[in-house]
C-alpha cells in the first residue's frame, strides 16, 4: 500500500474520530472553544443542564470508526490498543467502561489515535488484545 492511501486512510479515520467527539461534545451541553461572552469575560458560562459524558452511543461510534481505519496492520493495532484500554478498566467491552470513565477512556483512545501511549497505560505493555468478540 502506498504511503498516499495509508495518509488518505488515517485522514479518514480522524475525519470520523472529529465527527463523533464534536457530537459527543455537543451532546453533553459543552460548546466548542471558539469564543463567545463567556470566553471573553473569563467566567464560565452559566447553564441549567446537567452535565453528562459521552454516552455509549459516542463511545461505540469512535471506537467503531478507529477499529475499521486503515490497513490490515493498523486494523490489528487498533484492536490491540482497544484491548488495552479494556483491560485497564476490568471490562468486557469499551462500551461497558464505567460511565465515570468514559472521558478518560476516550482519551486514551485518543491518545492511541494519534500515535502516544497514553500516560495510564505506559508501563501496561501486556494487553494483547485478541480474541474475537467484540470489543465496542
Amino acid at each position: 500500500m502506498s504511503i498516499e492511501q495509508v495518509l488518505i486512510d488515517l485522514t479518514k479515520a480522524l475525519t470520523a474520530q472529529t465527527a463523533a467527539m464534536e457530537k459527543m461534545i455537543a451532546s453533553s451541553g459543552g460548546k466548542p472553544a471558539s469564543g463567545g461572552k463567556a470566553a471573553a469575560s473569563g467566567k464560565p458560562a452559566a447553564t441549567n443542564k446537567a452535565k453528562t459524558g459521552p454516552t455509549v452511543e459516542d463511545v461505540a461510534a469512535t471506537v467503531t470508526a478507529y477499529l475499521k481505519s486503515g490497513t490490515a496492520a493498523a486494523k490489528a493495532t487498533a484492536k490491540a490498543n482497544v484491548g488495552r484500554i479494556i483491560e485497564h478498566y476490568g471490562a468486557d467491552r469499551f462500551t461497558t467502561i464505567p460511565e465515570d470513565s468514559r472521558v478518560e477512556s476516550l482519551d486514551m483512545l485518543n491518545d492511541f489515535m494519534e500515535g502516544r501511549t497514553p500516560e495510564l497505560l505506559a508501563g501496561d505493555e501486556d494487553g494483547d488484545g485478541d480474541g474475537d468478540e467484540s470489543m465496542v
